[in-house]
C-alpha cells in the first residue's frame, strides 16, 4: 500500500470498485426503512419484507467492509512501537503480520465453509437453503453465511497476495 491509502494490486482495485457499488445498499436500506415507517404508521399497512431486507443488505456491507479495509490498508493498528522501528524491522514485522493474518483467515474460511454448506444443503445433501422462519421466510441466513464464506476467502486471497508482494519487495530491497 502506498502512503495515500490507494489500492496497489489489481485485486485491491477490484475490491474497492465493488465496495463502492455495494455501499449503495446502505442508502437503499435507509429508503426501505423509511418506506416501512411510512406504510406502517401512515397507512397502517406494514410490510413483511422490509426488516429482513435491511438486515440482509447491511450484513453483506458490514462483512464486505473487512475486504475493503484491507484493500485500502485502513485497518486498525497499534503503531506506538511500530513507528519507532527502522524500515527493515518494519518490513519484517509487516511480513510476519501478513502471514499470521493469512493463517487466521485460513482457519476462519475453513470454518465458514462448513457453516455456509450446512445453511445451503440439508442433512442428506439436497439443496435446502436455510430460511428465516418469518412470515416472509426468505433464505437470508443461507445468503449471509455464504457471503461470509466468500468474503473471508477473498480476504484470505488479499493477505496471501500481500505477503507474496511483501516477500518480493523484501528480496529486492
Amino acid at each position: 500500500m502506498n502512503d495515500n491509502n490507494e489500492a496497489e494490486s489489481g485485486l485491491d482495485k477490484i475490491v474497492v470498485a465493488i465496495g463502492d457499488k455495494l455501499s449503495w445498499l446502505f442508502l437503499i436500506s435507509v429508503l426501505v426503512s423509511l418506506i416501512e415507517v411510512f406504510l406502517r404508521y401512515i397507512f397502517n399497512s406494514p410490510t413483511v419484507w422490509a426488516h429482513e431486507t435491511t438486515i440482509l443488505f447491511c450484513a453483506i456491507c458490514f462483512v464486505y467492509g473487512g475486504a475493503y479495509c484491507i484493500a485500502e490498508d485502513r485497518h486498525i493498528r497499534i503503531s506506538i512501537v511500530y513507528d519507532l522501528l527502522g524500515q527493515r524491522a518494519k518490513r519484517i514485522i509487516d511480513f510476519i503480520s501478513l502471514l499470521l493474518c493469512s493463517v487466521y483467515l485460513a482457519a476462519m474460511t475453513y470454518s465458514a465453509w462448513f457453516v455456509a454448506k450446512s445453511s445451503l444443503f440439508g442433512p442428506t445433501g439436497n439443496w435446502q437453503p436455510e430460511r428465516s422462519g418469518s412470515a416472509w421466510d426468505p433464505a437470508i441466513p443461507a445468503i449471509v453465511r455464504s457471503c461470509l464464506f466468500l468474503i473471508l476467502l477473498l480476504m484470505l486471497a488479499q493477505f496471501v497476495l500481500r505477503a507474496a508482494l511483501s516477500l518480493k519487495k523484501n528480496n529486492h530491497a
